[in-house]
């Protein structure tokens, strides 16, 4: 007969396989399919009758599943997500039937040095994992201490739920066997619980240790007998050892860091589980009947992440759940489904409590149960305990059998009651087959999408692209058809539909390229080709996949903005607009919709440049350092200020962005780019030095910055010129080296389709820069050639006349002065202010003639 040994062998974290996005789901479907097969061999035995009678197994059954199952088909969510919850539910409360009924009383007592072995065996399979002989595909970790599950919390909460286990396989052993035990197995969890480095497992083993040692005076009514304080005392002696050897194998202090922390409401890690708890205290109040409902955390977490936790845990990432079980089933089942919950584990705790007074195995098991129980809810303070098979599976079976009837051996009176059990259970068993099924395919699906397009993009044969477009077609059509299945999860199917939206996009791309009406000389490969690409979705495909995404997880925002980003491929730019303003009324913090619709903005012309400045200032202060966002929103925000003809607010928005992410040269970079761009502007006109020794010490300074670059490729002394001229927009030597390599780049280089445009500016400023360095020096002989010259080249730029005012009002020409005056003005230049910072024309400024011309102006 299949038993719980079984079940404990496969539930250790040694099968965590690369090819699911949800590695439980498949100890959840074996759990479900082992327990099952226990329970209908025990059947045939007629043990299963027993069910009839343990009033307490049917109460776990009742609390624990189906008036929680009554509370969440209230809530108002998709009715297959949380039937699939509450499979994996039932599948745990399976294990703890299939224990009572399959194992005798002693089982207890010779399971627990199998389960207290556990992290010995997960070490070994760290070993093998890590030298290739383990035979799944595993994602391996390389600086974690295991890389069998992935994640080092989980890891260590599976040393610390084996800890309390160990102590029963230590109970009445002789003292010989008892030290064996404690090195072999003892040393081993010591080591992975410290060196797993997670603080909930070190909080949960205190917890362990403290209820371990509580209960055990309990039951003696004295301080623990000689041979027990002893073993306790070298348990913590090697916890002790493997804590210092690890500290220093770890880097010094490092581990009495992590431990501070623990406390620290400033560190990072803290700081995301207060802001974590706090929106799932919202939205449990926002559903305090129902819940959102079982396993929905991540899919309705969207409309309640704060931009402080958004900042800390960056771009891209999300919270399955809020790192607090009791408030998870609060935010999820509402406030009768926490009490519900509550309320069955008082009657589990309970019955364990009552039995702890008892001597013998029965009472070590209960001892050893409730131990565990402590550990396992002081964890569930900081972590998703209640996601994982691995810590609940050893839970459930233990505390069964020290639950288990002592009539049990008796038969019920009324047989077939039992077997109504086992129902839902094959139920649940058929909900979690279908989501691996439907889960491991739509993996499989995505991978060979994302790697024959891979090997399309990379072809070196033209000649084999229809028929590699046949077999992407076929892909993508089958991975539509998976991303629709009600057994696939909102995060996969988000996945999902990332490869639909990439293969619709190279629909867009190949269909047009290969059309015959666009080549009249199209061959038959090329109709060919045009026939495969066909086949790839099309966006009204994937959008109607978004659409009921949405309409499964609303607040799911990144199924919003893919369904934007669908919108804008096919054509629909006002949809696309409209889908992202919905983002953020759901969530005004969400950094990337902003990004993208800030975008939207700015390419639908200049008249939307404001609206598009105005999101991204929203943008930068609340996300100033975000990266690689940051980056991003800084120089959009940067051009679109520039855009509008405000430079110094553009030029001071770079500032800004080196004072919050660092001074680099692809930065100012952006500031050079604005100075060539959009430097004749009103508040910009006339940027030029008063003081000639200081004129001189720029050039000096542009002299230095071109000895550096000189014998650089031309792409990297193009992008050191700008950055420096973002830095320095005075250095002459520099503006005149960048228009006279402009002069000779050619249309593909790095300065953009625009070229012709950045060279006459580059060179006009240029020129300007030669004619005040001549007024600075006193030799102004050539200034008419250069500012010929500047307004042929650039004719919209409004320096060249106003150097040239300058200049006549100096030099007593009023006249002259007074049409250069004129001049700037017709072409749209009102330079009132900055024409009073100027001394040298104070005179001018002060004549009738002058202020009657700009007061009409």
């Amino acid at each position: 007969m299949l038993s719980p040994f079984v079940i404990l062998i496969l539930f250790l974290p040694l099968s965590a396989t690369a090819s699911l996005v949800d590695p439980e789901l498949l100890r959840w479907t074996a759990t479900a399919t082992i327990a099952l097969l226990a329970l209908a061999l025990a059947g045939r035995d007629g043990k299963l009758e027993v069910l009839a009678r343990p009033r307490r197994l049917v109460l776990l059954l009742g609390l624990g599943l189906g008036l929680p199952l009554f509370w969440s088909l209230a809530a108002p969510a998709d009715p297959t997500t949380v039937l699939l919850e509450c499979a994996r539910w039932l599948s745990v409360v399976l294990v703890a039937l299939a224990a009572a009924v399959s194992l005798g009383p002693l089982a207890a007592r010779r399971l627990a040095p199998l389960q207290a072995a556990v992290p010995a065996l997960l070490l070994l399979a760290d070993r093998l994992i890590r030298g290739g002989l383990w035979p799944a595909e595993v994602a391996v970790h390389p600086r974690e201490i295991t890389a069998t599950m992935g994640n080092s919390a989980l890891v260590g909460e599976c040393a610390m739920i084996s800890l309390p286990f160990l102590f029963l396989a230590l109970a009445g052993r002789s003292r010989a066997i008892a030290l064996a035990l404690l090195l072999g197995l003892g040393a081993p969890l010591a080591w992975l619980l410290i060196g797993a480095d997670s603080r909930g497992a070190w909080l949960g083993a205190a917890a362990i240790v403290f209820a371990f040692v509580l209960l055990r005076r309990r039951r003696l009514r004295t301080e623990p007998s000689g041979p027990e304080r002893r073993l306790l005392a070298l348990l913590a002696l090697g916890l002790l050892v493997a804590a210092v050897v690890l500290q220093q194998g770890l880097g010094g202090p490092r581990l009495l860091d992590r431990l501070r922390s623990i406390v620290d409401v400033e560190h990072p890690t803290n700081v995301v589980r207060l802001e974590l708890w706090r929106d799932a205290a919202a939205m449990g109040r926002d559903h305090l009947l129902t819940g959102v409902g079982p396993g929905r955390f991540g899919a309705e977490h969207g409309a309640y992440r704060g931009a402080r936790e958004w900042r800390i845990s960056g771009l891209g990432t999300r919270a399955g759940n809020p790192h607090d079980e009791y408030l998870r089933l609060f935010a999820e089942t509402g406030l009768p489904g926490l009490l519900l919950a509550a309320l069955g584990l008082f009657f589990v705790l309970r019955g364990l409590w009552r039995r702890t007074t008892r001597v013998g195995p029965a009472g070590d098991a209960a001892i050893a149960s409730l131990a565990a129980w402590a550990g396992f809810l002081a964890m569930a303070l900081t972590w998703g305990s209640l996601g994982h098979p691995a810590t609940l599976v050893p839970l459930a079976v233990f505390s069964a059998l020290a639950l288990r009837d002592r009539q049990a051996g008796k038969a019920a009176a009324q047989p077939r009651f039992a077997w109504l059990l086992l129902v839902p259970g094959v139920l649940a068993l058929g909900l979690l087959l279908g989501q691996l099924e439907r889960e491991s395919n739509a993996v499989q699906l995505r991978d060979r999408a994302e790697s024959l397009t891979r090997s399309l993009n990379e072809a070196a044969d033209p000649a084999r692209a229809p028929a590699q477009l046949l077999d992407l077609g076929e892909t993508g059509r089958a991975l539509v058809r998976v991303a629709g299945s009600p057994f696939v999860s909102v995060d996969l199917r988000y996945r999902l539909l990332l490869s639909a939206e990439n293969l619709a996009e190279q629909r867009g791309r190949l269909v047009p390229a290969a059309s015959a009406d666009a080549d009249p000389s199209a061959t038959s490969d090329l109709a060919g080709l045009q026939n495969a690409a066909r086949r790839l979705p099309e966006p009204n495909a994937v959008r109607e996949l978004a659409l009921r995404q949405i309409e499964l997880a609303p607040a799911h925002l990144a199924s919003r903005r893919l369904l934007a980003r669908v919108d804008l491929m096919a054509g629909r730019k006002p949809e696309a607009i409209t889908g992202l303003e919905q983002v953020l009324t759901i969530n005004p913090a969400e950094p990337e919709a902003r990004l993208e619709l800030a975008a939207l903005f700015r390419g639908s012309g200049s008249d939307h440049y404001g609206r598009a400045a105005e999101i991204l200032e929203g943008q930068v202060s609340l996300y100033p350092d975000l990266q690689p966002a940051a980056d991003e929103a800084w120089a959009q925000l940067a051009l679109c200020l520039g855009g509008q003809r405000k430079l110094d607010q553009a030029l001071a928005a770079v500032d800004r962005w080196v004072a919050h992410c660092g001074d680099d040269d692809a930065r100012r970079m952006v500031a050079g780019e604005l100075v060539l761009h959009f430097g004749e502007t009103d508040e910009t006109l006339g940027r030029f030095l008063a003081d000639a020794p200081v004129w001189a010490e720029r050039q000096q300074r542009g002299d230095d910055c071109l000895s550096r670059l000189s014998d650089r490729p031309e792409t990297e002394r193009y992008a050191g010129y700008l950055a420096h001229l973002g830095r320095h927009h005075h250095d002459t030597p520099v503006i005149v080296a960048l228009g006279d390599l402009l002069a000779s780049a050619s249309p593909g280089t790095s300065p953009g389709e625009h070229l012709e445009g950045i060279k006459n500016r580059a060179f006009a400023l240029g020129r300007c820069h030669f004619a005040w360095e001549g007024l600075l020096g006193g030799h102004s002989g050539p200034l008419r050639v250069h500012l010929r010259l500047a307004r042929t080249r650039n004719p919209r730029s409004g320096d060249p006349y106003l150097i040239e005012l300058i200049a006549n009002a100096r030099d007593g020409r009023v006249e002259a002065a007074i049409g250069a005056l004129k001049d700037l003005l017709e072409r749209g230049f009102r330079p009132r202010s900055l024409l009073g910072t100027r001394p040298e024309l104070a005179d001018f400024l002060a004549r009738p003639e002058v202020r009657a011309l700009l007061t009409a102006d």
